[in-house]
């Protein structure tokens, strides 16, 4: 299995690359190729040409949640590499809601049916294994009593504005030789919630390493969200901790001094068996 980040918000030391605050990676695995997220312009596809990587025979886009800065960028790659049907969208039902922050639209930038023309939508809550050993999780059990609390706007459902907390939230889940790998968008949903639901899902123990954006941003390092966080996630054992997009310095400084931490971002390549 191999994950290259396309955009995030940190370039390390790859001055040819451009980043963005928002987050896509391409997942090679299984002899698929998943794109996951699209970020939030065509950024995402202009690092993928600088660093000669096709992204014309993409099998999969995979979509965390319904947030801006990992869909917006949806229509780029529709007018770069058009779908015409063969690519499927897969995605919790709620991510195709409206989302809004205030009056600001934080959610899809276009509507299902224009989607439609030019994807095949599997849309669940359930998991949905995209291959024998690639998951999409759905919708995350919530298991814990200090994750997941805050709601992020409002979400529209069956007419009428809610707050969102986020259901649509969910990550992919792929079962290694070495354990399990999982790349997340955000972690609205609870990185520990979403490490907990993928062991179960896969029905192992071992994680190996977890990738993306944690929604670790408090700017006290001893706050309770990031102590509880930090000794969830030490206690589950992972192997490696690839902390991106939303993980603030103080985030992934808690997590570097409890596991191992390795530094990714915009252009990094993770490799995985």
């Amino acid at each position: 299995m191999k994950a290259t980040i396309l955009v995030d918000n940190y370039v390390p030391n790859k001055f040819e690359l451009i980043g963005e605050p928002s987050f896509s990676c391409l997942v090679e695995a299984d002899g698929l190729k998943i794109l996951f997220d699209t970020g939030m312009s065509g950024i995402p596809f202009d690092n993928a040409r600088k660093i000669s990587l096709d992204l014309s025979d993409v099998t999969h886009v995979v979509l965390s949640h319904g947030h801006l800065d990992h869909t917006w960028g949806m229509e780029n790659f529709i007018r770069r590499y058009p779908p015409n049907g063969k690519v499927k969208l897969i995605c919790h039902p709620d991510a195709l809601q409206s989302k809004i922050f205030g009056r600001k639209n934080i959610g899809m930038k276009r509507d299902e049916s224009y989607l439609q023309r030019h994807f095949e939508i599997q849309k669940s809550k359930r998991p949905h294994w995209i291959s024998d050993k690639i998951v999409f999780l759905g919708e995350i059990e919530r298991k814990n009593d200090f994750e997941a609390k805050i709601p992020i706007g409002r979400a529209r459902k069956d007419g009428f504005f809610s707050d969102d907390y986020m259901l649509d939230d969910s990550a992919l889940a792929i079962d290694g030789k070495d354990g399990i790998g999982i790349v997340t968008g955000c972690s609205h949903s609870g990185i520990c919630n979403i490490a907990e639901y993928a062991k179960k899902v896969i029905g192992k123990e071992k994680i190996a390493f977890i990738l993306g954006g944690f929604h670790m941003q408090s700017e006290d390092a001893d706050s309770d969200i990031v102590v509880k966080t930090v000794r969830c996630l030490e206690g589950l054992g992972v192997e490696r901790m690839l902390p991106c997009h939303c993980t603030n310095m103080l985030g992934k400084i808690a997590i570097g001094k409890a596991m191992k931490t390795v530094e990714v971002g915009t252009g990094s390549v993770i490799e995985f068996h």
